[in-house]
């Protein structure tokens, strides 16, 4: 039997092994608990995008947002890559981010199928595209230790 922290190994591999592909973990009820297994295993905190980029009183330019961010894996908090001010496209930057190293995302939005929506059409914040080449997790409340708080789904490039 693997334990889950065998197949988040994996997970770290293969997101490795295809620079550029996103994993983005669903927002659930069940996501904290998830994303503090997934931390734990890692060994490293999740990093809060929303606080990495409001340090400074103006908004970041864009191609300051990868540094910001660091080498985190965990990334948490991604509703002010919405914001007007930022003027980025939030997969895009998730996707240059996914290039450098393994990250995990946890997308605030819904993901259906291969579409990751945000907000609600008409408002100034709305956000709709196709996943491509992406890897989506579904948090999943767990009983025993050695389960995997997630189930993945794959969409193909």
């Amino acid at each position: 039997m693997v334990s889950w922290s065998a197949s988040l190994a994996l997970l770290i591999a293969e997101l490795t092994a295809h620079p550029g592909r996103l994993a983005l973990l669903r927002q659930t009820t069940d996501t904290d608990s998830t994303v503090k297994l997934m931390a734990a295993a890692l060994g490293q905190e999740p990093l809060s995008v929303g606080r990495a980029l409001t340090l400074d009183n103006d908004p970041p330019a864009p191609e300051r947002i990868p540094v910001l961010l660091g080498d985190a894996t965990l990334l948490v908090d991604l509703n002010i890559l919405f914001w007007d001010a930022l003027v980025v496209d939030p997969i895009a930057v998730l996707t240059i981010l996914a290039r450098k190293r393994p990250r995990i995302a946890v997308w605030p939005g819904q993901i259906t199928g291969d579409r990751a929506v945000y907000s609600e059409p008409g408002r100034r914040d709305y956000f709709a595209q196709q996943l491509v080449d992406a890897i989506v997790l579904k948090p999943r409340r767990v009983v025993y230790p050695d389960e995997t708080p997630y189930t993945m789904e794959r969409v193909q490039a």
